[in-house]
């Protein structure tokens, strides 16, 4: 059963009803036992959190969309050492300013730092919504596929891929096991409108928008080729009803890494050389690099795309998709094993083969050496190590499937079976 979704607006909460919520929001999570301080002077920690191997200090911060600075974090510091705990925690609506941020990598006992948009990915997977003022800070996802329709697409996709004679792909397949992955993105959209002028004028401007992806744990780009699958489907809030066969990721960077590593990719992105030729009549080549002003970030969205592994049977051999799943009839395969000749081990391209007799994969039939075949009497398809032939007008070899070899050899013909091909 899926959690009952609570939603907490932030902006009504006071400091102790917020160090409520983070209790709750921890407990959920299963961190260990949550004990909230008595009210009053806390000595730098809100919240203690004991589990079997660590004493946990969690100071809590509601100062919505402020900076949090350095004296906070060594005054939790301090605490964590005095008192024996194993790390501290500190959490907040707010912001970290650069400073603090880089102290808190340096320091030992850790100190792990949640800003407002690592706080709302923690409070979804909690079963927690909160909201604010201006509707930010939910965090959504993708629609994830169901079974029916993740089996309707495989069929799709390996009919592009492989012929199958008498029998369907869709009939012969049985999925075994899926796997789902949340993975944690900003969704970016911007504006650019930068002009690049030299003593001769406007040699260039740049003025468009785009959207991007921003891998929320490790703060690498989406490709563009996975991103345009994403792009123009609609996102929901996160509501996971049934968790057993989802792993939700975790958001790692805070806000203002995201911001620099987006700007950074634009400004890359929109980076180019101009040729121009100057008033003395010579050539120049100026290298047009956009400003930090010159970009406006319009949005900034935290979504998880759902990634699926799919473990299935498809004509008596085990097969494998790793795919990224929009809830459509289409998915973006990032991996298979449905796409190299289990003959010889190249890929396949246009169209292969699913052999009907054992569910070997291989090339189409050609004219020499074919690795696949169709039987000539009922027009199965065949790899080259099920398929038998007879000879006919002395060169020509005619395929046949093993029951309609058992009919002719039993009328007495010479039936043979084909040498394997060597890798």
């Amino acid at each position: 059963m899926g959690r009952n979704i609570d939603t907490y607006y932030l902006e009504a909460l006071d400091g102790d009803d917020f160090e409520k919520l983070c209790q709750i929001i921890f407990n959920n999570l299963n961190y260990g036992e949550v004990v909230k301080t008595q009210t009053g002077p806390d000595a730098g920690k809100d919240l203690i959190i004991q589990n079997k191997n660590d004493k946990i200090f969690v100071e809590c911060k509601h100062h919505l969309n402020k900076t949090i600075g350095r004296p906070t974090i060594q005054k939790l510091h301090s605490a964590v050492i005095s008192e024996g705990a194993k790390r501290g925690i500190l959490v907040t609506t707010g912001i970290f300013s650069q400073e603090a941020i880089n102290y808190a990598k340096k320091i030992d006992p850790p100190i792990e730092l949640i800003d407002k948009n690592l706080l709302f990915d923690l409070a979804s997977r909690a079963g927690v919504s909160l909201e604010t003022k201006l509707g930010k800070g939910k965090v959504y996802t993708y629609p994830i596929s169901d079974d029916a329709l993740i089996k309707s697409n495989l069929s799709h996709n390996i009919e592009r891929k492989l012929i199958s004679r008498p029998s369907q792909i869709e009939d012969s397949i049985k999925i075994n096991q899926r796997k789902i992955f949340l993975k944690p993105m900003y969704l970016i959209d911007y504006n650019i409108d930068a002009e690049f002028i030299t003593n001769v004028g406007l040699i260039h401007s740049e003025n468009d928008y785009g959207t991007f992806f921003l891998n929320g744990a490790n703060g690498k780009i989406l490709e563009e080729e996975i991103a345009d699958h994403f792009n123009g489907i609609p996102y929901n809030n996160l509501v996971l009803e049934n968790t057993k066969n989802v792993k939700t990721m975790q958001f790692k960077l805070l806000s203002g890494r995201v911001k620099g590593s987006a700007i950074s990719h634009i400004i890359k992105k929109h980076t180019t050389s101009q040729t121009y030729t100057g008033r003395n009549n010579v050539t120049y080549t100026k290298n047009c690099v956009p400003k930090k002003k010159d970009i406006f970030l319009s949005n900034i969205s935290q979504v998880y795309i759902p990634e699926n592994e799919i473990y299935f049977d498809l004509k008596g051999k085990k097969r494998f998709f790793k795919i990224a799943d929009n809830g459509t009839m289409n998915f973006y395969i990032y991996e298979d094993n449905v796409s190299n000749c289990e003959i010889c081990g190249r890929l396949i391209g246009k169209m292969g083969i699913i052999c009907n007799e054992c569910g070997t994969i291989s090339h189409n039939k050609r004219l020499f050496f074919s690795h696949g075949f169709y039987c000539k009497t009922c027009g199965k398809s065949l790899c080259r190590s099920c398929t038998s032939y007879y000879t006919k007008f002395l060169f020509f070899k005619t395929p046949l499937c093993k029951d309609c070899a058992k009919i002719l050899m039993e009328d007495g013909k010479v039936v043979k079976k084909f040498k394997p091909i060597r890798k």
